[in-house]
């Protein structure tokens, strides 16, 4: 299990119901400089309950901020990391948006 945290612009987004909870995939792009090159590594996400209420905020080419835990799976046949979403804060310009939480240490 990689636990990690991953900063990107929102590129798409869509919701589901599975077992009647509320959850959300998305991806963000994430830009690493490296050698005066920007590489590009999209990632795949998922929010569950307030999480993916709060996504519903998140508009397309807002910073998305989400803590969790990763791995690798096999996306369109091809490997992609995928986080399942503990945690989330939107950036709209100056104003972060975050879920009040519910979650003790």
């Amino acid at each position: 299990m990689i636990v990690t945290l991953v900063t990107g612009k929102l590129r798409k987004k869509e919701f589901k119901l599975l077992k009647n909870k509320r959850i959300c995939n998305f991806e963000i792009l994430s830009v690493t400089i490296y050698n005066k090159k920007a590489e590009r590594s999209p990632i795949r996400c998922t929010a569950y309950g307030k999480d993916a209420e709060l996504m519903e905020e998140a508009e397309k080419g807002d910073t998305i901020v989400a803590f969790g835990t990763g791995s690798n799976m096999i996306y369109k046949d091809e490997y992609r990391f995928n986080l399942a979403c503990q945690d989330i804060q939107i950036i709209k310009g100056s104003v972060i948006i975050k879920q009040e939480s519910e979650k003790q240490c």
